[in-house]
């Protein structure tokens, strides 16, 4: 059962609007659902959005603050716990070890080597996570093509393409975060072949 699922997004909120609706939808979403949000503990852009849009819904939220970044993105004061990390390493190893799934809103370079850490631990065995993009304006539209070009290229299997869930819609997102069966643990090198 999922209980937790972390929510990657940018300390910015974009240049569209529709960027900080759906960020707040998931929040809310989340929040209704009774499931905890994990985020990356900031009280800035998308991941002031999302944690505010969960805790006005009463729901719960960590936050898993780097220190050096507190003083960009200052942790939100509201979230129900904080932990704090010292290394990119640390933050990413506590998102994988207390998340049950994982949802990736728009963002910069953290968000997309957050997305790509859990899809790589999911693609050797190390975890079994559901992760779903949600594709906001096509956001992630040159990386799914960038995915595309591995498999086609036999550098990623369609199998392990296939684990990363693709919607444009918040509520299909947190469905799908909560609801996808994750890869299994045991059978992660015959989605290895290509």
């Amino acid at each position: 059962m999922i209980k937790k699922v972390a929510v990657f997004c940018g300390a910015h909120s974009g240049s569209e609007k529709i960027f900080s609706e759906h960020a707040h939808e998931v929040g809310k979403l989340l929040a209704d659902a009774k499931v905890e949000l994990v985020f990356g503990a900031g009280n800035r852009g998308l991941m002031g959005i999302v944690s505010d849009a969960a805790l006005d819904n009463g729901g719960k939220v960590t936050g898993i603050a780097l220190e050096k970044l507190d003083v960009f993105e200052h942790t939100n004061p509201r979230i129900t716990t904080e932990i704090i990390t010292k290394t990119f390493f640390e933050r990413k190893e506590k998102f994988l070890e207390i998340s049950d799934a994982f949802i990736v809103l728009a963002g910069g370079m953290g968000s997309l080597d957050e997305l790509l850490d859990v899809q790589v631990n999911n693609q050797v065995g190390m975890i079994a996570k559901p992760i779903v993009i949600l594709n906001t304006l096509n956001y992630y539209d040159s990386f799914l093509a960038w995915m595309d070009n591995a498999v086609k290229y036999k550098f990623l299997s369609d199998e392990n393409r296939k684990q990363i869930i693709i919607t444009e819609s918040p509520a299909e997102a947190v469905n799908q975060a909560l609801n996808i069966q994750a890869p299994s643990k045991e059978d992660w090198m015959s989605r290895l072949r290509i």
